[in-house]
């Protein structure tokens, strides 16, 4: 029994809660339409005002081309309808009260945003590692500069400035004012910083060579300056020549600690390599949130920039490396036969010569034609025994008989192409009719 009153207590507590949850959203939807109802009524004169005076614009545009006045008189009545425009709307803004609603959305929101920074110091008390913990108080230091800009938000300094009470015009203006502003800020500041140190110090080192008082006294001050900070100077070196000699005192024991146990220093000095490139890797943790999902967040952040080129690989990566192994695996399949299988050696060579011979009986028949080219037609039977000499002497690992023959290819294809090809156009077009004819009585040999 008493479980089972539980259960009825618990519903109706249940049913308390959304019977509240739904009278204050019946309130609020409630008082909502009863703005924008008295916002619509509010901007209803000047939403007409807005209507009449673009009617007029339309009006005057359509005159144009066709338009009797002066052009004084035309100007005057755009100018006259663009103030009429500017004023409607000026109004509708200030009548315009869901635009206020949405300012104090804004800036109530900016001055209670939670900070990067007091995320980060939750994560670390949850996480309770004291090692992510001792961050607390850079945290804090960030957390309050953090809230300091978040109130520097546009809405809120002009809610701040010009108080609840000022038009909404005014208020947006202030906005936009600001807004702007911030990009004048960033660009006078620079310039002002690179004007500042071109013109001081050109105007300083033309003082010091041209006027002599400014010179005393700039030597002066500079010499009154070394007395002041001497204290000071005193005081750093002797607290930094302690820290020198210390540091000496290390460093020749490092030295002899390595003369002693040489292996042992090369491990150490390894591991302090490391750090540069371990604090790069771990550089996720800086997020807060843990390396692994550091890792993924950093990795969120830039993908826009490496997505495009991941995914580009990724489409083609495969094929680019079975095409690689087959290439490969073609080409190391082909030397093993040819230094392994004399029937595959032989049956290369068979092919070559076939091919060799019948190119020669080609350019044999095209000889009868040209008898100008039967000195080509030796040269190429000589170039192709060449040709298939260095090549039998790559297959079995010496390239220097390929690389003799393309240093005397270029400067020959070279020569053909300044002086050789013209004069042969020249006269191979007097033969075209018999070469015709000399193609269609051997088109079998041809083929």
């Amino acid at each position: 029994m008493s479980d089972g009153k539980l259960i009825i207590d618990s519903k109706m507590e249940t049913n308390s809660v959304h019977q509240e949850l739904r009278a204050l959203e019946r309130e609020m939807n409630n008082f909502k339409r009863e703005m924008e109802l008295a916002n619509y009524k509010a901007m209803m004169p000047f939403k007409k005002q807005v209507i009449e005076v673009e009617n007029s614009m339309f009006k005057l545009s359509k005159s144009m081309g066709n338009y009797t006045g002066t052009n004084k008189e035309f100007m005057a009545s755009v100018d006259q309808l663009g103030k009429d425009y500017k004023k409607a709307k000026d109004n509708m803004i200030n009548a315009d009260k869901m635009q206020a609603v949405s300012m104090i959305q804004t800036a109530g929101v900016m001055m209670n945003m939670t900070t990067q920074a007091q995320r980060i110091g939750d994560n670390y008390a949850r996480m309770k590692n004291p090692m992510l913990m001792v961050n607390g108080a850079g945290l804090a230091v960030a957390d309050t500069m953090n809230k300091i800009a978040n109130n520097g938000n546009a809405a809120v300094l002009s809610l701040k400035m010009l108080g609840p009470n000022a038009s909404m015009k005014k208020l947006l203006d202030m906005q936009i004012m600001i807004n702007q502003g911030l990009m004048r800020f960033q660009m006078v500041a620079m310039a002002a910083a690179a004007t500042g140190a071109i013109l001081y110090g050109g105007l300083h080192k033309a003082a010091m060579e041209s006027n002599k008082a400014y010179q005393k006294s700039f030597e002066t001050m500079v010499g009154n300056l070394k007395k002041a900070f001497e204290p000071m100077v005193q005081v750093f070196a002797m607290i930094m020549i302690p820290v020198f000699n210390f540091i000496n005192a290390i460093s020749k024991m490092t030295i002899e600690f390595n003369k002693a146990h040489p292996v042992l220093a090369k491990i150490i000095q390894g591991i302090l390599l490391l750090v540069p490139a371990l604090t790069l890797i771990l550089s996720p943790l800086a997020i807060g949130i843990g390396l692994w999902a550091g890792m993924q967040a950093a990795l969120s952040s830039v993908w826009m920039l490496i997505g495009p080129l991941v995914t580009g690989l990724a489409a083609m990566s495969g094929t680019v490396w079975i095409v690689a192994a087959a290439i490969a695996g073609l080409v190391g399949g082909i030397t093993y036969l040819w230094k392994t299988n004399e029937s595959f050696r032989a049956a290369v060579i068979s092919a070559w010569d076939a091919i060799k011979a019948k190119a020669v009986e080609v350019f044999g028949m095209i000889s009868n034609l040209f008898g100008m080219l039967s000195p080509v037609i030796d040269m190429i039977a000589q170039k192709f025994n060449t040709i298939k000499s260095a090549i039998l002497a790559a297959f079995s690992g010496d390239f220097s008989q390929l690389g003799a023959i393309f240093a005397q290819i270029i400067p020959s294809i070279i020569a053909v192409l300044v002086g050789g090809i013209p004069g042969l156009i020249i006269t191979a077009a007097r033969f075209i009719p018999a070469l015709a004819q000399g193609i269609t009585s051997n088109t079998a040999q041809l083929t």
